[in-house]
């Protein structure tokens, strides 16, 4: 839940991949918080996050087909290979960051991608300057 008032993002993560959060001065959170996927584990207790989110944040979630992209060697494309295409897409609208996500996943998977694959990007409005 994004409160726009107070700045800050509560979550729960349920199965998908860890979301990252990209910070505006270029480090970057790794959003940990929950637990198992959602309907495997009887009673299963979430845990609750919580971060601020300052201007200029990038918030990044996505589905494991993008993560595991395999090469055609097995490779898999990994949180680190997408975190350093996050990095060169930085300048750059919330929609083209996650077509980047999206290509960078299907390029490395030799063109077409064996799972599915979304890519959901969040972008805090910088402050703006008095």
């Amino acid at each position: 839940m994004l409160d726009r008032e107070r700045g800050t993002l509560r979550y729960a993560n349920a199965g998908h991949p860890v979301p990252l959060l990209i910070h505006a001065d270029g480090g970057r959170s790794r959003l940990t918080a929950g637990g198992p996927c959602v309907g495997v584990v009887a009673d299963a207790a979430y845990e609750e996050g919580r971060v601020p989110l300052e201007p200029g944040d990038r918030l990044v979630l996505f589905t494991d087909g993008v993560a595991e992209a395999r090469s055609a060697g097995g490779e898999e494309l990994g949180e680190r290979r997408l975190a350093a295409r996050l990095c060169d897409l930085r300048g750059v609208g919330a929609g083209e960051a996650a077509r980047g996500l999206i290509d960078r996943a299907r390029s490395f998977a030799g063109g077409s991608l064996a799972d599915d694959a979304t890519v959901v990007v969040v972008d805090t409005l910088p402050s703006e300057e008095p």
